[in-house]
């Protein structure tokens, strides 16, 4: 976690999430080891690929995290112009 940031729309903080920190990777990787990752965290934390068996709180953790690498991703595209 980088830094807080008052959200006036519910009146809470919230913690801007290191992009870097959420994929596991250092800000020196290259594009290239950047989306590897991307990919591989993808699959493992992609709610279709747990089975039938999953509960309902287990797709929900599932979609979360996915919804943090995708968006964690897309900023480091931004940021390195890809």
């Amino acid at each position: 976690y980088r830094n807080s940031s008052w959200n006036s729309k519910n009146g809470s903080f919230e913690r801007e999430i290191d992009p870097y920190e959420v994929l596991g990777v250092s800000k020196e990787a290259s594009f290239a080891e950047i989306k590897k990752k991307y990919r591989e965290l993808s699959r493992k934390h992609h709610p279709d690929f747990l089975g039938a068996g999953a509960s309902s709180d287990e797709v929900a953790k599932a979609t979360k995290k996915t919804q943090e690498i995708n968006e964690a991703y897309e900023q480091i595209k931004k940021m390195k112009g890809e």
